[in-house]
């Protein structure tokens, strides 16, 4: 192998994503889990199950540099870091694959290019994925993840080409285990790459069968363990009792069923019904991560292996049905394209393989040195096709939504406020703006979807004690049963029913005691509107007036009271649509809040500021039937 050609093109693939990522990089975090992890990195904390613990050593690092005032942006930085360190994984992986095959030991100079661009084109076509490109604009453990995959097909790789040359290297098995272990420190979904890398390594040709499977297996094993203590890092941020302390895994239970994910157990649902819905996710994916002309290299790559490379066939085709596997049985609401990322990235290698077949094609029919170039430069040109095509939907550079929204709660409710919600994507930007910023550490924000949880009453007594007061016994009888349920040893139905009514008691006491306090209470529309026999503030058996729009959240008032609601000025415009879903979903509520105020004034006789309010919905893309229609009958 000639290292400078490589070496020079390992760089460029390097440089070239990372400066795409840059300026489309998210200026500050986004929806979903980038305000916690960020909050977690930073502080010190625990973060969500199953607590990435590698990914808050080194964002956590990452997080101290000076770069620009946003922490979040800093780790935005870090993602963008971490993906573009993948493509040259990608194209070195293959290269090496591609130099592993016996008919090209002694392939003359002028036909190398087949062992360069095509690996390249892998790399490029990944690199510009859709879901991929997007992760790596903002605060997340997936480009991270992807990185370390890369990492492991590499040196799989690497162990193949030297054992091809009877020369096997004992680092390189030892790496591949510690790469392994770190990696699964990081996600969990690692480990469904490892079978198919894995059998890669144990296959690699000219080993004795008996020393390969002793040595890397004794090998191998003793490098993960090495990596997976990195899960070590939990246990001792929890005993510093840090700010976010998600699960508080000590040692003991609470360790285990962080990082096993036990709360998100109801979320892993194999079944025909849910393979169905996740295979529908992975279609629409396929059309367009890539686009659709390099699916057609998918193919020919295919055929290309089963005809030359069958071992290498097999290992790739577990690498991607293992994860896939996964995927097709794993639920999840919010990041479900994320869970597919590792097939999509053996995609992209099967790709290049096509592109070697299509290449090899051309220059035996066309064997000049121009046809060799021009064929280099249209599997480049294949490679680089995603880069238009996903630009529009994968540029965050303007993305100020969920920090807005966050803003917008915080900077419009009372003086001392108690905030109740569900809203995950509302409650996280507060945990940071809050936590990091410090802006108005006044307001008490309450999840009632966390308040299940064991971890959750520590965190409020340290961040919302106030919120808690007069509460002592109610808060003992509840987490006496928690505790119980925790552990599955809660008896159902009775225990559950149990367990519910006291949660409803704590939520009821919160209310009342805020009440008595003088602070004023508001509650997200998901508590107190839809599906109203559901909701928590709706069962807790407290009665309240009429919730008011006074803000993102609406104002719970004791029955009988009233107030004039405030001018209010928010920060989200919305005067563009966009492609994030969940920012749909936070628009809708907007129009929501707005069509509410506008229904306020008009049943007051205000007709001026109910056209305000009506205007403010319609100007909402993509505009507002019912706010139109609402212009149309208030007197002009």
């Amino acid at each position: 192998m000639h290292h400078r050609p490589v070496l020079l093109i390992s760089i460029a693939l390097f440089l070239a994503p990372l400066a795409i990522y840059v300026l489309t990089l998210a200026p500050t975090f986004v929806f979903a889990d980038t305000a916690e992890l960020a909050l977690a990195a930073a502080t010190g904390g625990v973060a969500h199950p199953p607590g990435f613990p590698l990914y808050l050593i080194l964002a956590g690092l990452f997080s101290q540099l000076p770069l620009g005032d946003d922490v979040a942006y800093r780790l935005n930085v870090f993602s963008a870091l971490a993906a573009a360190l993948t493509a040259p994984t990608i194209y070195l992986g293959l290269h090496l694959l591609l130099r592993s095959e016996v008919h090209r030991e002694d392939l003359e100079s002028e036909f190398r290019l087949v062992d360069h661009a095509p690996p390249a084109t892998a790399a490029l076509l990944f690199a510009f994925s859709l879901t991929f490109w997007q992760q790596a604009t903002i605060v997340e453990v997936y480009t991270l993840n992807l990185a370390m995959t890369g990492f492991l097909f590499l040196l799989a790789a690497a162990h193949y080409r030297f054992c091809r040359m009877r020369a096997p290297r004992t680092w390189v098995i030892v790496a591949f285990g510690l790469v392994a272990g770190l990696g699964v420190a990081n996600h969990l979904t690692l480990a469904f790459f490892l079978p198919g890398s894995g059998l890669l390594i144990l296959l690699a040709p000219h080993q004795r069968r008996g020393q390969r499977i002793r040595s890397v297996g004794i090998s191998v094993s003793a490098a993960v363990v090495v990596g997976l203590a990195a899960y070590s890092v939990l246990p001792i941020r929890a005993a510093t009792d840090p700010i976010l302390n998600w699960g508080d895994p000590d040692l003991g239970e609470r360790f285990w069923r962080h990082i096993t994910g036990w709360q998100f157990r109801t979320s892993f649902r194999p079944g025909w019904n849910t393979a169905w819905k996740q295979l529908g996710v992975f279609a629409h994916m396929a059309w367009t991560e890539f686009g659709p002309v390099p699916l057609i290299l998918i193919g020919a790559g295919i055929l290309r292996l089963t005809r030359r490379g069958p071992v290498i066939l097999l290992c790739l085709a577990l690498c991607f049905l293992v994860p896939f596997l996964w995927g097709l049985s794993y639920d999840i609401a919010e990041d479900q394209e994320t869970y597919f990322l590792i097939p999509f990235l053996v995609l992209g290698v099967l790709a290049g393989y096509g592109a070697v077949r299509g290449m090899e094609a051309g220059i035996q029919r066309w064997p000049t040195r121009a046809s060799r170039w021009g064929f280099a430069a249209a599997a480049i040109l294949i490679g680089v096709s995603p880069l238009p095509l996903n630009w529009s939907r994968s540029d965050r550079s303007l993305q100020m939504e969920a920090r807005d929204y966050g803003l917008d709660l915080l900077e419009t409710v009372g003086t001392d406020a108690v905030v109740f919600t569900r809203a995950w994507n509302l409650y996280a930007p507060t945990l940071y703006l809050q936590h990091i910023e410090g802006v108005r550490r006044d307001v008490d924000v309450i999840d009632l979807n966390l308040l299940r949880y064991s971890w959750y009453i520590p965190y409020l007594r340290q961040s919302a004690p106030r919120t808690l007061s007069g509460l002592d016994e109610r808060i003992a009888r509840f987490q006496r049963l928690q505790k119980i349920w925790e552990r599955d040893e809660l008896p159902a139905p009775a225990g559950h029913a149990d367990l519910d009514s006291r949660y409803q008691r704590l939520i009821a006491g919160m209310l009342t005691e805020a009440w008595k306090a003088n602070r004023p209470v508001y509650a997200t529309r998901n508590l107190i509107f839809e599906n109203h026999s559901e909701h928590p503030l709706s069962r807790c058996g407290v009665e309240f007036a009429t919730p008011l729009p006074e803000t993102i959240a609406f104002r719970v008032l004791p029955p009988g009271e009233r107030i004039q609601l405030p001018d209010l000025n928010l920060r989200n415009r919305w005067v563009r649509a966009s492609s994030d879903p969940i920012s749909g979903r936070v628009r809708e509520e907007y129009l929501v809040l707005w069509l509410n105020r506008g229904k306020y004034f008009e049943a007051l006789g205000k007709p001026t500021q109910a056209a305000e309010a009506y205007q403010k919905a319609d100007a909402i893309p993509p505009g507002s039937k019912a706010a139109r229609e609402a212009l149309t009958r208030l007197p002009r």
